[in-house]
């Protein structure tokens, strides 16, 4: 099974209309909550009054920060960037401050959703605004414990010596910028909320990371965690931003003990826009060395990050990511990194699919085109004389990402490049690229390089059990969120204990069948949920050849596994099915001496080491030069999966996560005016890529050459494998186009005013 193109577990269910999400699960009688929203990015609450609001019909409660436990936050589930970083936690409602647009300030429970927002209208708050930050040169303050808005510096590298810039053959200066993205699943973010006295708390809507949740959960409202109960239902895509822990994550549990009411709360899409962590902003100060034989002399990077108002999730691992990943696959002579993150008056940002990733992709590759283009090296040939190579694995970068020392594992870096460079003809293409359709179209071929880290830990739960009837079930603490982690799972199982997948129940996203978990980020649902369901199911059939042994009056030695059963070495009349085994293994049967009763094993994976997978994107663009259209043509990704348990699930995820990267080179912004103002608030603002901006032909190769030696499957996460390289990969070949006007792309994403900004200033 394991390798096999075995078609989703997930699939039918929803392809029929029968999935359960959210919104689908509210009871009748339910009372529903609506927010009251900042209107300004940076102000001070001078009073509220909610009497009008309260007797407006149909309201149950209405709640301000006064109401609400004092002091307590929003948690992290990172460690803390700097000393007093803890001042910048997000309180569920603010109680004298908001710091923006979109922040909640008080909560409405009223019958209907209608009612509640009604009574948003009646509650009046005397705001005195201040001055918004919007930048890392802003000059008002926004914690009074803190000193400055800075809120950490990190560093990697060592000192480049003056020497290295006056022997090389060219020397690159430039500043680059990542625009706000964000993640747009096709659900947003809900909550429902029942306490039971007798029962406990029961919460429905927090997604990726449910035990956490149930932590911080207990933790906010004074509760045992064993009376917390967190069920995922289905989810409509995460990509980072669904599943980290949100202020409604805290106050919809809170009002449901409070009210004694099963309530619920579901997001329109205004307010996800403007309040789901955004991601991505980054402004890079270059500088770039090489040689005249091409060699990598040198790599600086002074970068910042707007972390918006508050730090969330993940802290700054966006900016621990782009500094840990910035040397990609390739050798330097020296490199020097340092990253300041900064609070402003935005949105709080956090991770989003290959966060720091692709901007710092971006930022490299586009550093390397330059140099190509200043040396009259072909791009494909200056990154094959500097990938590292295959030989030279293990490779210690030298620098760190989120703790863990960057050593690469594996990988074929000038194997993968050579891969996506033949999918898209890429030497036909470079002679064909100053070819003109008509005066004002340009072809355009670019590639970029990028390593990828997967598999992070630090640990994972499994439960394998089988039951009487035949049955297997597997417990396991990694979430689905659309990434096939369901089939990928049993498939694995069901090599192992040669069952058919129809016969295996994957259970996950419930704190109370599940007792532990860690959730689904990071490309681990394979690498690490994998792993421990691998480990979990050698147990088990450890303990089934001890029972079968016993049972037959054989050598565990002499044993075999076969489909649906444990045999004596070719004699099939000496068998025992599993329904058989599993139903001997009921209390009150005679066991092994040390037995337990039950056919169940788990196990617990600690990760000590991240895998790195690599890839290459190659991709040829038109380029409309007079009205700055630009459009992605062919589009290749050769990837090195490790091993494959699903090649169709792992494809997937890359023509999905490849039309992402597209969106974000092209066409995804969210934007500020001067006051702090988003000026994205609907998708008519905020453009996403639909059928009609995917490539023609979109060609996934993957490479199962450089299997990893950190996890017994030889897998590598492929869940950020598509989108990494494509913004950097869509820039170089948008800048190819252009070379005749002297033009480089340093900024995305790279609008039609942009192209034509280029085009007259070149």
């Amino acid at each position: 099974m394991i390798g096999a193109r075995s078609r989703r577990l997930e699939d039918p269910p929803l392809l029929l209309g029968q999935g359960r999400y959210v919104g689908d699960l509210i009871p009748a009688g339910a009372a529903h909550v609506a927010i009251l929203r900042s209107p300004h990015a940076h102000a001070r609450i001078v009073s509220i009054d909610v009497e009008a609001a309260l007797r407006v019909p149909g309201v149950v409660d209405v709640i301000v920060a006064a109401d609400l436990p004092p002091g307590r936050t929003v948690p992290i589930k990172s460690p803390f960037p700097s000393e007093h970083a803890d001042a910048a936690l997000q309180p569920p409602l603010p109680l004298d401050r908001v710091r923006y647009v979109g922040e909640p300030v008080a909560a409405v429970v009223a019958e209907s959703r209608y009612e509640a927002e009604d009574a948003l209208g009646e509650i009046a708050v005397d705001y005195e605004p201040l001055p918004a930050v919007l930048d890392a040169g802003g000059a008002t303050l926004l914690f009074d414990r803190l000193e400055h808005n800075e809120l950490a510096r990190i560093s990697g590298g060592g000192p480049v010596g003056d020497a290295v810039y006056r022997d090389a053959a060219v020397t690159v200066e430039e500043t680059f910028e990542v625009g706000r993205h964000f993640a747009v699943p096709l659900e947003g973010r809900g909550i429902l909320a029942q306490y039971e006295p007798r029962r406990g708390l029961t919460v429905w809507g927090p997604t990726k990371l449910p035990h956490v949740v149930r932590q911080a959960i207990a933790a906010y409202l004074d509760l045992p965690e064993h009376e917390v109960h967190v069920i995922e239902p289905d989810v409509g895509g995460g990509f980072g931003s669904r599943g980290e822990i949100y202020p409604e994550d805290l106050l919809l549990p809170w009002l449901a003990v409070r009210t004694g009411r099963a309530v619920a709360w579901l997001e329109d899409r205004r307010e996800h826009l403007m309040t789901s962590n955004h991601s991505r902003e980054q402004r890079h100060r270059t500088r770039f060395a090489a040689a005249a034989d091409g060699t990598f002399l040198a790599f600086e990077d002074d970068f910042s990050v707007d972390q918006g108002a508050y730090l969330r999730g993940n802290a700054v691992a966006p900016a621990e990511l782009t500094l840990g990943l910035l040397p990609g696959p390739y050798r330097f002579g020296a490199f020097r990194f340092e990253a300041a993150c900064v609070l402003t008056n935005k949105t709080p940002t956090d991770v989003y699919r290959a966060p720091g990733r692709y901007e710092g992709t971006f930022v490299r590759e586009r550093l390397v085109d330059i140099v190509a283009h200043r040396l009259g090296i072909d791009p494909v040939e200056l990154r094959m004389r500097n990938l590292v190579t295959k030989d030279e694995m293990p490779y210690d970068t030298g620098v760190k990402a989120i703790g863990h020392p960057t050593v690469y594992d594996t990988g074929d870096y000038p194997r993968l490049l050579q891969q996506a460079v033949e999918a898209i003809d890429y030497e036909s293409m470079r002679v064909r690229r100053r070819e003109r359709v008509d005066d004002s179209h340009r072809l355009g071929v670019g590639v970029s390089c990028f390593v990828e880290k997967s598999g992070y830990g630090p640990w994972e739960y499994a439960r394998v059990e089988i039951a009487p009837s035949g049955h297997v079930a597997v417990y396991i603490g990694v979430s689905a969120l659309g990434q096939g982690m369901v089939t990928t799972i049993a498939q694995i199982v069901a090599e192992e204990l040669k069952v058919g997948l129809e016969e295996i129940d994957v259970v996950y996203g419930d704190t109370d069948r599940v007792p532990f978990g860690v959730g689904a980020y990071a490309s681990r649902g394979a690498v690490v949920g994998g792993t421990v369901a691998y480990r979990a199911t050698g147990r088990l059939k450890d303990k089934l050849f001890e029972l079968a042994a016993h049972r037959l009056e054989a050598s565990v030695d002499d044993l075999e596994l076969v489909e649906g059963g444990v045999q004596v070495k070719g004699v099939p009349s000496r068998r025992l099915s599993l329904s058989a085994l599993a139903t001997a293994a009921l209390p009150g049967n005679r066991l092994p001496d040390g037995m337990d009763p039950g056919l169940s094993a788990s196990d617990v994976w600690t990760v000590d080491q991240m895998t790195y997978p690599g890839g290459a994107v190659a991709c040829t663009v038109d380029v409309d030069v007079e009205t700055g259209h630009v459009a992605v043509r062919d589009l290749a990704v050769a990837y090195d999966i490790g091993r494959a348990i699903n090649p169709v699930i792992v494809e997937g995820q890359i023509h999905g996560g490849a039309v992402q990267g597209i969106g974000g080179a092209l066409l995804e912004e969210i934007r500020y005016d001067d006051d702090g103002q988003p000026l994205c608030t609907s998708f008519m603002d905020y453009l996403l890529p639909g059928a009609g901006e995917a490539p023609a032909r979109i060609v996934v190769i993957l490479d199962e050459t450089t299997p990893t030696p950190l996890n017994p499957l030889g897998a590598k996460g492929a869940g950020e494998a598509g989108i990494t390289g494509v913004g950097a990969c869509v820039a170089n070949a948008v800048s190819d186009a252009l070379l005749p006007f002297g033009a480089e792309v340093t900024r995305l994403p790279i609008r039609p005013s942009d192209v034509r900004r280029l085009v007259a200033n070149g």
